[in-house]
């Protein structure tokens, strides 16, 4: 069994915690990740993996395991620059806890709340964890479908 010593924040504090690696309660999901205490408050970490272009990723990538679609934004005035393009992708290379946040079944039964802010994904803890519960987020209706047709 694999942990992840976390360092999650608020903006103003820092909350270390752990996080363990294991069977993921979702059939045929494949790893997922688990609270090894109570957490309460808000929380959030960055998602961390290495921005692809879109054109690049369905090369190397076509399935979009541990991806997330990004619309880009310029970076000096925030404006939308481009469709949506393949950002943070971490499968070959990153360990890190937030690429083994599962697909909720539905937008409103996550744990853990996702945002982008121009090319960069964050996972938000907003809800009242319990020990050994899995953080799964909504990744999208695309993603979810694509998870149903698996089991």
């Amino acid at each position: 069994m694999t942990s992840f010593n976390v360092t999650l924040t608020n903006g103003y504090d820092g909350l270390n915690t752990v996080f363990e690696l294991k069977t993921s309660n979702i059939p045929n999901a494949g790893l997922g990740i688990f609270a090894t205490e109570d957490i309460s408050g808000y929380w959030y970490d960055e998602y961390h993996g290495t921005f692809v272009e879109k054109e690049q990723s369905e090369k190397e990538q076509p399935d979009r395991t541990y991806c997330w679609a990004l619309l880009h934004y310029d970076e000096e005035d925030g404006s939308e620059a481009g469709s949506y393009i393949i950002g943070y992708r971490d499968a070959k290379n990153i360990e890190h806890w937030t690429k083994y946040v599962n697909c909720s079944t539905c937008k409103d039964s996550g744990n853990v709340e996702s945002w982008q802010e121009y090319d960069k994904m964050y996972y938000g803890i907003e809800t009242n964890l319990k020990k050994g519960e899995e953080l799964l987020t909504w990744y999208g209706e695309d993603a979810y479908n694509i998870c149903k047709q698996k089991n």
